[in-house]
């Protein structure tokens, strides 16, 4: 029983010693080029489309 704690032991370390070698996920490195500045209403709506409304500038069925 000691004997198979001990394997287990040192399976479990070689393991985690492994994984730390391991290389890491592949980076994406992709800039994105900005369509509309902040400020933009543009962007208040590009941004809304997906996401839904994000403000409350207009009130949309008399509630916030």
């Amino acid at each position: 029983m000691l004997v198979a704690l001990g394997v287990a032991t040192l399976c479990l370390l070689a393991g985690l010693l492994i994984s730390n070698f391991v290389g890491a996920e592949a980076r994406i490195e992709r800039s994105i080029e900005r369509l509309y500045p902040l400020d933009d209403p543009r962007f208040m709506h590009e941004l809304g489309v997906p996401l839904g409304p994000l403000s409350c500038r207009e009130p949309m069925f008399g509630r916030c």
